[in-house]
């Protein structure tokens, strides 16, 4: 992504500005955020500050239908009380696991590191597919709770896998937690794979095919890898 000076008005025709990966119009972007693929739209939110240099972060978004054209939408989350909006997910939650819809649908649920005297994990809901949000004041995971007692406690990478809830939180040691509802959870596991920030923790099935001179049922099974930018 680009940092473009707000005071200069560009065109999506400068060439000044990236024609063909999405760029912010004005101010300063980094760490994609939050993608996800919800009712036939793509979206895209990402670490923003309207300036020139980065700052109390907050989350930008766009949304496309095709990946190629898209289209910027409202600021998603701005800093509070708890602190600046850094890295962290959103997943589809259309079975209302979490509770926190009354709607029969379900929705989108983000979970964002807030960053002010330490690191949390806070929650976030929208009933109306990405358009608005509803912070919650409940806390998800702290620092505080932390077996390693560090402050560095960000970038939940949340997925689900075999009907419940996993988030992966990085800041050193990655530590991954799990839970039936997105707002309780414990901690399963600690591996000793130092990753700062912005982690992706994804399943890949493998099959395994009958190797030569014998037979064998072709297996498949799961290996996980573990990536960061």
């Amino acid at each position: 992504m680009y940092i473009v000076d707000r005071q200069t008005k560009f065109t999506i025709t400068s060439f000044t500005r990236d024609q063909y990966h999405y760029s912010v119009k004005d101010g300063w972007a980094n760490d994609p955020n939050g993608l996800v693929y919800y009712k036939g739209v793509y979206h895209f939110f990402y670490q923003f500050h309207d300036d020139t240099k980065w700052g109390p972060m907050h989350w930008g978004h766009a949304t496309s239908t095709d990946l190629v054209h898209w289209k910027e939408q409202p600021i998603a989350f701005y800093p509070d009380a708890n602190g600046a909006m850094f890295s962290g997910s959103i997943v589809a939650d259309p079975h209302n696991t979490s509770g926190l819809f009354d709607n029969g649908e379900g929705g989108l649920v983000a979970l964002i590191t807030a960053d002010g005297n330490g690191q949390r994990i806070k929650l976030a809901y929208s009933k109306d597919e990405g358009r608005t949000w509803t912070k919650v004041d409940q806390v998800a995971a702290d620092w505080t709770d932390d077996p390693l007692q560090s402050q560095d406690f960000r970038d939940p990478k949340v997925f689900r896998w075999q009907n419940k809830w996993f988030m992966v939180v990085a800041g050193g040691p990655l530590r991954i937690y799990s839970s039936d509802n997105l707002r309780t959870g414990k901690q399963s596991l600690l591996i000793l794979i130092c990753i700062l920030s912005v982690q992706i923790f994804i399943p890949l099935k493998l099959t395994m095919e009958p190797s030569s001179g014998f037979y064998r049922v072709a297996v498949v099974s799961t290996k996980w890898v573990i990536s960061s930018r």
